[in-house]
């Protein structure tokens, strides 16, 4: 039988603002993103390497930019904390609030045309 798991708690709690204050510091990107580290190619949703955001604009973009500026913001946090978070933070988010923060990620992200494909030295 296994243990179960600890319920995830956030370290601190993230406010939005924080979030979207992040997203103007720029260093976002739209591309199509590859795993080929476990070698079946998968698209991914987002990486996030140093400063650099990467989204991929065909899955699920709004969820995937913040989800990336949350490790952005917080690097040492676990992707199940980061998650957590993430999740909260859409939840709380009015539709008027969903609108601005697509405008914005409309006007600063830079579109790639190649692939970013994620190496497994990249996720580590």
């Amino acid at each position: 039988m296994t243990k179960p798991k600890k319920p995830v708690k956030l370290p601190r709690k993230i406010m939005l603002e924080e979030v979207y204050k992040e997203l103007q510091r720029g260093g976002v990107y739209e591309c199509r993103i590859r795993d080929t580290k476990s070698g079946k190619h998968e698209n991914c949703y987002g990486l996030s390497l140093g400063q650099k955001v990467f989204v991929d604009h065909r899955l699920s973009t709004l969820d995937t930019l913040i989800h990336e500026l949350c490790h952005r913001l917080e690097p040492s946090w676990s992707e199940a904390v980061v998650c957590l978070a993430t999740k909260r933070l859409i939840f709380k988010m009015s539709e008027k609030e969903k609108a601005k923060w697509w405008k914005a990620y409309n006007r600063l992200k830079v579109t790639l045309s190649k692939a970013v494909e994620v190496t497994q030295e990249e996720d580590e």
